[in-house]
């Protein structure tokens, strides 16, 4: 480890070595008790967590490395529709010069149609974003990323709403009416910051209007909606502006991140999470409630980005400690939502510039290389939970079962101690964690017989990647032994298989647990 790696460590001692210390002297005294009933049914299980997965801007799309990435996790976490910037920028070609007719603009779509090919050969749909302005119909320069995503105003909203007619024209041509009916059209993203919209709020507004027109003209039954804010500065204003205006509002969406307030485009600031027990879950809750006082009740609430941090280069992305961090906010936010859309799937993502080492705090679910973290195992574990909810007490775990099998997923969720260290420094840290509260999993009611028992965890060195990057000494770039290694380390191989015999009707299994652990149990009928 070198002498900055050293320089970023010291400041973590005290903290961590008392939260270590204290954990390795006792066992706790309590057993944490999961305890259900076979034929005690709650309901089918809420997928929501599952209805959308965030990406880079759109041109990443045609690569074959994004291609990879997003079958895989459609395939393994089950995502239904990927959301990304930038489907109008002008790499993706949309509006061009046409020099056979005195430069007049024309309208291409033919990467589109290599990007929405791609994501329907994957298993999942487009949620479109309607973004960014090109900039031939830009009514100004202001840019933001690295790859100069245009952020203004149209020049003329006139030709804005053509384009957007056009573009739906097309979509519908092309896929047709019952496949593009299943998507989204959100206009624009967080409009109610200046760096990615740079008018005002009766421009947006505008916007808005004139864009659900257009995609409206084509059919009226497609779905639109938005404002896709950054907060809800702007819920109530935008409310009574589409109810004053009798507008369309098929979906509400807007997003929400668990550290606050400034927008890192270049990955520099120093972030440190918000402890409340709250965050997140309040935004959803509340903006649940405001639309519901606002006669909007039955239009579906979508968070079409949220995560721990908005930053790109923010190593909470990287931690273990991330993945109960994600299934703590769902499991609160349940039955608030419709859509929690993570931000995002992949590390293939360039907001800030291409990424600099294969672990340098990506929002994604998986590494450059296709690594899995941490965090893309709380999906995927939650995508194979069983589609018949149980009745459960317990409040950091889901239990469900089909005619053959009981699944259930658990998590202990403790943020470690941060006081004047930011996340830069804490979660960059080789992260040992205290000693969690021993877990049972009792099931009564199960039909007798043999059974196959998995147990899979992650956490602290269980497909835990980035941990044992950190054994390497950070490598950049990672050979291909290194490479193998790190995929190994994080493979998602059961810990614990057993055959097991239900007798009685009783099924029970203890847990050993460390804090930020995340476990999931199946049991599933052999004969």
């Amino acid at each position: 480890m070198g002498a900055m790696d050293m320089k970023w460590l010291l400041p973590l001692a005290v903290g961590l070595l008392s939260w270590n210390a204290a954990a390795a002297e006792a066992a706790p005294a309590a057993v944490r008790c999961i305890d259900v009933d076979w034929t005690a049914q709650r309901g089918t299980l809420d997928r929501s967590p599952l209805h959308c997965v965030g990406s880079g801007y759109a041109a990443l799309a045609l690569r074959s490395s994004y291609a990879r990435q997003l079958a895989l996790v459609a395939r393994e976490c089950g995502f239904e529709y990927v959301r990304c910037h930038g489907i109008f920028d002008d790499a993706m070609g949309v509006v061009l010069e046409d020099r056979s007719d005195n430069n007049a603009l024309c309208f291409n779509f033919q990467y589109v149609d290599e990007v929405y090919d791609m994501m329907l050969e994957c298993g999942i749909k487009p949620y479109v974003e309607l973004s960014y302005m090109p900039e031939k119909l830009a009514s100004g320069d202001q840019t933001m990323f690295w790859w100069k995503a245009n952020v203004t105003p149209p020049k003329e909203y006139a030709q804005w709403g053509r384009l957007v007619s056009a573009f739906v024209e097309h979509l519908v041509e092309r896929y047709g009416i019952d496949e593009v009916g299943s998507w989204y059209f959100e206009v624009w993203n967080e409009p109610d910051h200046k760096q990615f919209f740079s008018g005002t709020q009766e421009e947006y507004f505008t916007l808005y209007k004139t864009t659900v027109e257009a995609v409206k003209k084509v059919d009226p039954a497609l779905r639109t909606g938005g404002p896709a804010t950054c907060s809800g500065r702007w819920h109530a204003a935008f409310l009574k502006y589409v109810a004053d205006e009798g507008l369309p509002l098929d979906f509400f969406s807007t997003h929400t991140y668990g550290v606050g307030g400034f927008v890192d485009e270049l990955g520099q600031r120093q972030l440190t999470l918000n402890r409340w027990p709250r965050i997140v879950t309040s935004a959803v809750q509340d903006t649940r409630r405001k639309l519901d006082e606002s006669g909007f009740e039955r239009v579906p609430l979508h968070f079409s980005e949220w995560g721990a941090s908005y930053s790109s280069r923010d190593p909470i992305h990287d931690s273990y400690v991330q993945a109960p961090y994600l299934l703590d906010k769902l499991k609160a936010c349940e039955g608030y939502q419709q859509a929690m859309s993570y931000w995002t799937f992949s590390d293939i993502f360039e907001e800030s510039a291409p990424p600099y080492a294969p672990f340098h705090g990506g929002f994604g679910l998986l590494n450059l290389q296709g690594i899995r973290k941490p965090s893309y195992f709380a999906y995927k574990f939650f995508h194979e939970l069983e589609d018949m909810e149980l009745m459960n007490s317990d409040g950091a775990s889901w239990v469900s079962r089909s005619e053959r099998s009981l699944t259930a997923l658990a998590w202990e969720f403790e943020l470690p101690p941060q006081e004047r260290i930011s996340n830069q420094e804490l979660f960059n840290a080789d992260l040992e964690p205290a000693r969690g509260t021993p877990l049972r999993f009792k099931a009564a009611q199960v039909p007798d017989g043999p059974y196959k028992l998995e147990l899979f965890r992650v956490g602290y060195r269980s497909n835990d990647a980035f941990t044992t990057y950190v054994d390497m000494e950070r490598p950049r770039p990672l050979s291909r032994q290194q490479l193998a290694t790190l995929l190994r380390s994080a493979d998602g191989s059961a810990e614990t298989v057993r055959t097991v015999m239900v007798e009685n009707g009783a099924f029970e299994w203890p847990v050993d647990m460390r804090k930020n652990d995340v476990v999931f149990l199946r049991l599933l009928r052999l004969d």
